[in-house]
């Protein structure tokens, strides 16, 4: 019985001091490495394109691409449009409007997104706060 105990914390311990190796040699790694862009590992079927492949995106497309909700984009955009009309501020979201649809540069929405967030801006209610 007392055999079987410390058999028990010395396999706690080697497996506690193998956890802890494991994630400081990930956690280096970590710091190591450049940020990169990441690539799909696997190759696109024959024919099929994402949305982010074109340079135009749809608003549901640049949605997707920036990872918030369609409506959310929406009030975003309705905000920059107050912005750019209210007060000539050429660095709002461009977009442009082709029969009735808008579609966003994915370059100028890089760009957008960047300046946003350098600037800290918040959107409440279709309003930008600051």
């Amino acid at each position: 019985m007392k055999l079987g105990t410390y058999s028990n914390l010395i396999a706690s311990v080697v497996l506690g001091a193998s956890f802890i190796g494991g994630c400081l040699i990930v956690a280096s790694s970590k710091e190591d490495a450049s940020p990169a862009i990441v690539q799909p590992a696997v190759s696109s079927p024959a024919g099929y394109e994402s949305p982010w492949d074109k340079p135009l995106l749809t608003i549901d497309a640049a949605a997707g691409y920036l990872g918030i909700p369609q409506g959310q984009l929406e009030k975003i955009l309705s905000a920059e449009r107050a912005l750019r009309m209210n007060s000539g501020v050429t660095n709002a979201l461009p977009y442009i409007v082709v029969e009735g649809r808008i579609y966003i540069s994915k370059a100028a929405l890089d760009n957008w997104v960047l300046e946003a967030s350098m600037a800290g801006r918040t959107y409440v209610n279709e309003k930008i706060v600051n």
